[in-house]
């Protein structure tokens, strides 16, 4: 018998506001597509890479998920999602230094991702753009600026 996708979905969240990445990670399928903290998609190791680094730099992020709901195969859910930066946030973005430990309490703004599950697996995480959240977000939060490419995109960050 077939998890429900809301279980899934509610499995991974809650291995990952314990820490637990490459538990959580091992939820996605192999060629997972993760849509929106990026400009372009991400693997499944690119994200788990990501989300290592966050982890360790904020031991107590959560999500703070609610309202989950499902329609087929597809689960939204809502994210409010906070932490304190007690360990140095390396990324693993070019260009992108790591930000010494701050004690920083961020609160990132409501997100409502939607996550595709097919056979127990989730197989497209899509994380829509909301100002002023998302890593940017995040940088911003910490202090890092962020200065204007030609093309109108925010540069690398700097700190001060």
């Amino acid at each position: 018998m077939t998890i429900p996708a809301k279980d899934t979905v509610r499995a991974w969240v809650d291995a990952m506001d314990r820490g637990e990445v490459k538990k959580a990670m091992s939820m996605l399928a192999p060629d997972a597509q993760i849509i929106g903290p990026a400009p372009k998609p991400l693997t499944r190791d690119e994200f788990s890479a990501m989300h290592q680094a966050l982890s360790k730099a904020f031991p107590d992020w959560n999500f703070h998920a609610n309202d989950y709901r499902q329609i087929g195969d597809e689960v939204t859910v809502q994210f409010d999602i906070t932490g304190t930066q007690r360990g140095d946030l390396t990324l693993p973005l070019p260009g992108v230094p790591t930000i010494r430990a701050t004690t920083i309490k961020i609160q990132q703004p409501t997100e409502q991702p939607t996550f595709t599950v097919k056979n127990g697996v989730i197989t497209r995480l899509v994380l829509p753009q909301v100002p002023g959240g998302g890593v940017m977000g995040i940088l911003t939060q910490l202090g890092a600026t962020m200065q204007p490419t030609r093309e109108g995109r925010p540069s690398a960050p700097s700190y001060p």
